[in-house]
């Protein structure tokens, strides 16, 4: 007796929530909604439709207004009475109810929610590293609705896991080598993460333990060794235009350490106005001009030397002699 009124209140239950209350069609965020008036009989003159209490469209048998936010947004089948309703939102998740010829004919509860993210599988072992726990990780709203997990681990599936995250042990050597995946499934979507294998695996670490990012470095490394090529290239640009006389040869001289050690021959040797070349660079001079300038400049030297040697005997002054003479007279 008790089950049988039991089961009568249940089925009443269930009549009224399904009457009272449409299941809602799911539809993807930026996808396309159809919604159909129902059954129509007789040709179509006028067609209203409504969001909840507010008009979305309406046609009267010229012109089709629409309303709010639905401009530009839907399009009314006067034929027909569907309403298509494109790029969707969240935001145009409600009721839809439809007036065909003044009369209500059908409402259509629809639900907008977002495609599942790309999961990814996360590793976390316990010290002795005999026991890891594998997460599908993935960035989960409410907009998302309802989410199941499933796993694949080689050719076994796993449908319908209660939570996001799996025990496997150091014991199950049937997983070691196989790729082990999660995918995430929602009522518009499903999206399936990378393969990684076991953690227990010889000789190699998980894909899923996170690792330092070895490729954001390299091209940090690499940018600031271009960098510097090209400001050494502007360097080497500007002082080749102000010493363009120069040979390659002769520019890198000049920062030859030697030079910096004798400072004489780093200036080079200051001549006179006869001919001698004046504030040039010793080792900018070639070595076959230096052997001649020296075997020209040492005659040269001599007749210099000679002409202000301070022992050279003065010549007779005639002048005197001639008035000491005089005075003797």
């Amino acid at each position: 007796m008790h089950v049988r009124m039991f089961l009568s209140a249940a089925a009443l239950i269930f009549t009224f929530t399904a009457v009272g209350r449409a299941v809602p069609e799911t539809y993807k965020k930026g996808g396309v909604a159809v919604l159909s008036p129902g059954s129509v009989s007789g040709s179509i003159t006028a067609v209203i439709w409504k969001r909840g209490q507010d008009i979305a469209v309406e046609w009267y048998g010229e012109e089709t207004t629409t309303y709010q936010y639905f401009r530009g947004h839907c399009e009314l089948n006067t034929t027909t009475g569907e309403l298509m309703i494109s790029n969707l939102s969240v935001k145009d998740s409600g009721s839809y109810t439809a007036e065909i010829n003044n009369r209500v004919t059908k409402t259509t509860e629809i639900k907008v929610i977002t495609a599942v993210p790309k999961p990814t599988i996360s590793t976390h072992c316990n010290p002795e590293e005999t026991q890891c726990t594998l997460t599908c990780d993935a960035s989960i709203t409410r907009n998302t609705g309802a989410i199941s997990y499933s796993w694949e681990i080689g050719d076994r599936h796993i449908p319908d896991s209660p939570s996001n995250w799996i025990d496997i042990t150091k014991n199950d050597t049937d997983l070691l080598g196989k790729p082990i995946s999660c995918q995430l499934e929602n009522p518009v979507s499903r999206a399936r993460s990378d393969d990684i294998r076991s953690p227990f695996t010889p000789n190699r670490r998980s894909e899923g333990v996170n690792k330092p990012a070895v490729l954001p470095v390299v091209l940090i490394v690499v940018f600031v060794v271009i960098v510097a090529a090209l400001a050494g290239l502007v360097f080497w640009d500007k002082h080749r235009q102000q010493n363009a006389h120069e040979s390659w040869r002769q520019y890198f001289a000049r920062f030859d350490p030697r030079s910096c050690q004798n400072p004489e021959r780093s200036r080079g040797t200051q001549r006179s106005t006869n001919g001698a070349v004046t504030g040039r660079d010793y080792h900018t001079v070639p070595t076959q001009d230096r052997d001649l300038e020296s075997v020209s400049q040492e005659p040269r030297n001599e007749v210099e030397t000679s002409a202000v040697a301070p022992n050279a005997e003065e010549p007779p002054d005639h002048h005197h002699q001639q008035e000491d003479e005089t005075t003797e007279e």
